[in-house]
């Protein structure tokens, strides 16, 4: 059975929920084939406890357990406004290799709650930043390319040890 992960929530395939985040199934993750979620949105600001706020650089520079929760705030808003899309819009692989592989936008709260804490896992903002963008323009090239780490096992092992 396929898996994949998401940094900023719930990737699933199948009936597989393999992620670094709940598997609730409200606006923050995806419905039923296979999917991540990303970020930011209008829909309430929760705050974070999550990261040890060591990361002194640019944010989209850094590992997700090394910022502050204001700067995972920060990540959230700027994968909003990459994707400039609706909480819940879904990018999906309908065929191929990666088919019902989806990602799917959510909102800043699922973001901010879903956050990874895993210091094993060293996905960048900037890969997420590249593989929303990737997703959008056509979501199976973006599993072979940009997100090519959200199917990838090690990944998947060291991000979802919280």
């Amino acid at each position: 059975m396929k898996h994949a992960l998401s940094l900023f929530a719930v990737v699933v395939t199948s009936s597989l929920v393999f992620a670094c985040s709940s598997t609730d199934t409200g606006s923050s993750s995806g419905a039923s084939g296979g999917g991540t979620s990303s970020s930011g949105g209008s829909s309430g600001a929760a705050s974070s406890s999550g990261g040890g706020g060591s990361c002194a650089g640019n944010v989209t520079d850094c590992a997700p357990a090394t910022l502050s929760g204001d700067q995972i705030t920060t990540m959230c808003d700027t994968l909003a406004a990459v994707t400039s899309d609706p909480a819940g819009t879904k990018y999906e692989c309908k065929s191929g290799t990666h088919a019902n592989l989806f990602i799917t936008v959510n909102d800043r709260a699922a973001c901010i709650r879903t956050w990874p804490k895993a210091a094993s896992c060293t996905i960048t903002g900037r890969q997420l930043i590249d593989c929303y963008k990737a997703a959008k323009a056509d979501a199976c090239a973006a599993f072979d390319g940009a997100c090519k780490f959200l199917t990838d096992d090690a990944t998947i092992k060291a991000c979802a040890s919280q």
